[in-house]
């Protein structure tokens, strides 16, 4: 079996418990199939359509609660073995599930990948072996069963056995009366404690969590309530690991001989999964957040930028001019602040354009050569032949600086930088070996030193905005907050490695275009003549975006027409198609997307200059732009110089420059 592939359907309503679940799986076996499915009404064509290995079963559904829940799909699928999921922990109604013919139950905040996946094994194995499936109704979670017999006590002992072994749990018990610690194989492994009394065991606690622990303990004792504790523990290599532990009272038949039953487990991968999680989760609030407000904003600014080219051009006395110079520096800073919140929150891709890292990596090589300490050795070793990345220089620099930067800083007595970039096509196989990676062309910059190394409990923290190691006033602690960011915003991912006293890698994954032509970076040009009377079409719904590009050009000898929607740009071009040399083009537009209608227009016309414009900078869009067919890319917002500039770069003018 483990050679096959098995498909799973996943009933559960919960679309994050769907991706989390999805994702453990993911992490553990490639040879799982995983559908899901949100209701029942929408669970029960499924099992007559397909045929699945198992069904991992959530009991609380919104057409459907409860025991009736499993009721209805074991009638639905009899020979298919199903693995309750419940976030209540009811012990009865997991009871009941498994009497009816249920072959496990896992309680979602106790589960991990790996208990997820031997549960999964386990219960299939059961589920082929009729006698087993027929004579057998518990997996030994519950051994205290009325009327069971010698040998189902045996049965029993040995299932939970295989239970507690498949779930990677331990059992430690304290005898309250004797405070005598007795810990199993399992448990005394996680604690580096066989036995002893109770201070002996929480001495292996992390000092932070030890009170918390041992007020949560008096609780069970004082109150009789079961309890479930999370704490940290070392271990003699130095590293953090998180132990859950669900704590139990049991008294004796004189009701005076008091013990504790503790189940413990391993819980570090589970922290760790869920706060990666929830760290991705809160980025891209924070990202999509600031993406609509600089969206906003960057509207909003637009008509200032072209309205102060005409307001100069008309009030040329010195006064004026002065004042008119203060509002576009104030204007121009609002701008660069838009921009710095973008990198921050989400990593904005700034200007794009096609580049090639060699000459910027060579440039950055000779400002490290005479930057760097003399007890660093810098090492650069960077092919010919890397492939084009649509991305910004400067925020490549800040990349590049920035982990230059923290290397030399983890090698205050000297050592090796060592940059380098490479070529990378990750498939579906390779991208389960790589956290967070996502298949596709890809160029590899990686970022070595040979410094201190990070040590494992803060390595999780480093791109956490405002988290450094260094001196209070030496960083901000933003650095690789805004690496993540923009290489996010680009669509690729960050990787490290890092052996304390050994020293750490960076790898730097940007999504790469294997035939993308480098731009000249001679179309845009601040030089710009004057129009001749070429009509313009502009294309954009913000009414005083259009309006003040309308008397700028018109200001400048061209001839414009105006639409607020793709719908109506499209009626336009087509009445005036002889007439329109240049179509001027928001990409956000309602009606008809800015992309369908650039397609059409081409269709039209295919020698039609066409220049797309955005506040919202993605270089997925920009890719799909130029593939559309757009002969360059204006960020809103733009100056009118520069719109003038591309106007007059494009159109091929030549005359007395403005």
């Amino acid at each position: 079996m483990s050679n096959e592939q098995l498909k799973i359907l996943l009933v559960e309503d919960d679309p994050i418990q769907a991706e989390i679940i999805g994702s453990m799986l993911s992490l553990m076996a490639r040879d799982i199939i995983l559908d899901v499915s949100f209701s029942l009404k929408e669970t029960l064509p499924r099992l007559k359509e397909a045929e699945y290995n198992l069904i991992l079963l959530d009991l609380e559904l919104p057409d459907c609660e409860g025991i009736e829940t499993f009721r209805s799909v074991h009638r639905a699928a009899p020979n298919i073995p199903i693995v309750v999921l419940t976030a209540t922990g009811k012990e009865n109604l997991a009871q009941e599930t498994l009497r009816g013919g249920a072959q496990d139950y896992l309680i979602k905040w106790e589960m991990d990948q790996h208990l997820l996946v031997r549960a999964i094994r386990h219960a299939i194995a059961r589920k082929s072996s009729e006698a087993e499936s027929r004579n057998l109704q518990s997996i030994g979670r519950d051994v205290t069963e009325h009327k069971i017999t010698h040998r189902r006590h045996r049965e029993d002992g040995r299932r939970l056995k295989l239970a507690l072994d498949a779930a990677g749990m331990g059992i430690w018990e304290w005898d309250i009366g004797k405070n005598r610690i007795y810990c199993d194989e399992k448990a005394a492994e996680l604690f580096g404690v066989r036995d002893g009394g109770l201070d002996q065991l929480l001495a292996a606690i992390h000092p932070d969590d030890q009170a918390s622990a041992r007020n949560k303990i008096d609780q069970v004792i004082r109150k009789g309530i079961n309890n479930q504790i999370e704490f940290r523990i070392g271990s003699p290599q130095g590293h953090v690991r998180w132990i859950e532990c669900h704590a139990r009272m049991f008294s004796g038949k004189d009701n005076q001989s008091k013990r504790l039953l503790c189940a413990v487990r391993d819980i570090t991968e589970k922290k760790r999964f869920e706060a990666e999680l929830y760290r991705s989760r809160r980025l891209e609030s924070i990202g999509a957040l600031a993406s609509g407000i600089a969206h906003d904003l960057n509207n909003v600014m637009a008509p200032i930028f072209m309205a102060l080219h005409t307001l100069q051009q008309r009030f040329t006395d010195d006064n004026s001019q002065r004042w008119l110079s203060l509002v576009y520096k104030s204007v121009e800073r609002g701008r660069d602040l838009i921009q710095q919140m973008l990198t921050f929150a989400k990593g904005s891709s700034g200007n794009l354009a096609p580049l090639r890292l060699h000459p910027l990596i060579a440039d950055l090589e000779n400002m490290l050569n005479e930057t760097l300490p003399p007890e660093i050795k810098l090492k650069v070793e960077i092919p010919d032949d890397l492939w084009t990345i649509i991305g910004d220089v400067t925020q490549l620099y800040q990349i590049l600086i920035n982990l230059s930067l923290n290397a030399k800083d983890a090698m205050p007595d000297g050592g090796t930088l060592t940059i380098s970039a490479e070529n990378v096509e990750l498939d579906e196989d390779k991208i389960n070996l790589i956290e967070n990676a996502d298949p596709g062309a890809f160029i590899r910059i990686n970022v070595s030193d040979t410094g201190a190394g990070i040590p494992s409990d803060i390595i999780d923290k480093i791109f956490d905005p405002f988290f450094t190691t260094k001196e209070k006033g030496l960083s901000s602690g933003l650095g690789l907050s805004i690496v993540l960011g923009i290489v996010r915003g680009y669509g690729g991912f960050v990787n490290v490695a890092s052996d304390v006293g050994k020293g750490t890698t960076f790898n730097i994954y940007l999504p790469a275009q294997k035939s993308l032509m480098v731009d000249s970076g001679a179309t845009l040009t601040p030089i710009f003549y004057k129009g001749r009377g070429e009509t313009i079409l502009v294309v954009d719904d913000e009414e005083y975006i259009c309006e003040v590009i309308k008397n700028t050009l018109e200001c400048n000898g061209y001839t414009a027409l105006v639409a607020s929607d793709g719908e109506e740009a499209i009626i336009l071009f087509q009445q005036n198609k002889e007439a329109i040399k240049v179509v001027l083009t928001d990409l956000e537009l309602p009606n008809r997307d800015g992309l369908k209608m650039i397609r059409e227009i081409k269709r039209l016309s295919p020698e039609v200059v066409i220049i797309a414009t955005s506040s919202i900078r993605s270089t997925d869009k920009l890719i799909m732009a130029k593939q559309a067919g757009i002969n360059t890319f204006l960020s809103k917002p733009y100056t009118a110089e520069k719109l003038l500039g591309t106007l007059t770069t494009l159109l091929g003018h030549h005359g007395e420059a403005e």
